[in-house]
């Protein structure tokens, strides 16, 4: 579902794999696409939850950052999307 960019099998694929399932070298990559999808349904507490799941050492985790702090300030919670940024330095 993530190679094809598809939102669509991705939401499948979440609903039938569970977190624990999921091998754990790819649970950044889990956690990244989930938020993407809670961003689009405009779950925005969610997906800024699920974008803070990724690991620092993680090549998702610049994105994650920066998508985090749009979903905090989409949330009216710009204190907090602020730390997130400076996360990003």
């Amino acid at each position: 579902a993530d190679a094809l960019e598809s939102d669509v099998l991705l939401r499948y694929a979440i609903k039938k794999v569970g977190e624990n399932d999921f091998p754990a070298a790819n649970r950044d990559m889990l956690y990244y696409r989930t938020a993407e999808v809670k961003l689009t349904d405009k779950e925005f507490q969610e997906a800024a939850r699920m974008f803070a799941r990724v690991r620092p050492d993680s090549s998702f985790y610049a994105r994650a950052k920066y998508k985090q702090a749009l979903a905090l300030t989409e949330a009216g919670d710009l204190d907090a999307a602020q730390r997130a940024f400076e996360q990003l330095e």
